[in-house]
């Protein structure tokens, strides 16, 4: 950027990044640069597009950032749309708000930073407080092949079902219905395709789509089973009985 534009810049963010900083309810702990960088470099290892984006709210969620580290995230984001999401959405997260204008160096054009400056301006006017964390982001294809792979690379099914304990802490409230009746075919034995399913029914994103394991089962027995299952899982726990 030229430098009179840039000049210009740097103090027009001043001046709405130090109005906007004195709302801020409270101050977030920072990461420390170590652990940061850990972060970083596994963001930098995950996919291109909506995933990375994805992975980079999660950091400011968990903990709060400087302007430099949302500086850095931002860089790695391939796509300025998604940079100019991410730049307005980590503001409210940011433990030195007065030094945001630092984040305009991740933009290469001027109008994606006029557009940053103007949704932070817009919050200013309008403030909405903290952005609210997401939900749980859904497995991608990747997470979701990796965790396929690892249990088919297990040659015993008893010793897969063990390790499919294990996957809960990934999938946990991240795998949808369609990809747990995939993952199910990883057993040969209904029955043990069974204790799978009883096993991960509570992961699921979408319980209204259960019905889809049902295609997983060819005995009558194991279907009422797993009927009964989603029953129970499907039951607010203070009315399930005792």
């Amino acid at each position: 950027m030229h430098r009179p534009t840039l000049l210009f810049l740097v103090l027009l963010a001043f001046l709405t990044f130090s109005a906007v900083a004195q709302e801020k309810p409270e101050a977030f702990r920072p990461f420390a640069e170590p652990e940061f960088q850990r972060h970083f470099q596994t963001l930098q290892q995950s996919e291109d597009g909506p995933g990375r984006l994805h992975r980079a709210r999660e950091l400011f969620f968990r903990r709060g950032l400087s302007s430099a580290q949302v500086r850095r995230l931002a860089q790695s984001i391939p796509n300025e749309d998604q940079r100019v999401e991410f730049v307005v959405s980590a503001y409210h997260c940011t433990v030195d708000p007065e030094n945001y204008y630092e984040v305009y160096d991740a933009f290469q054009t001027f109008s994606k930073v006029f557009r940053m400056h103007d949704r932070l301006a817009a919050q200013r006017r309008s403030p909405t407080g903290p952005v609210a964390a997401p939900g749980p982001q859904p497995l991608t294809r990747a997470e979701f092949e990796e965790i396929k792979t690892t249990l088919k690379s297990e040659p015993f099914e008893n010793n897969r079902l063990t390790l499919l304990k294990v996957v809960a802490r990934k999938a946990q409230d991240r795998i949808t219905s369609a990809q747990l009746a995939d993952l199910l075919g990883v057993f040969t034995f209904e029955n043990n395709r069974l204790t799978a399913a009883q096993q991960a029914l509570s992961w699921v994103q979408d319980p209204e789509n259960l019905y889809l394991l049902y295609a997983k089962f060819n005995f009558a027995n194991y279907k009422d089973q797993l009927t009964q299952a989603i029953t129970s899982r499907n039951v607010p726990a203070k009315n399930r009985p005792e």
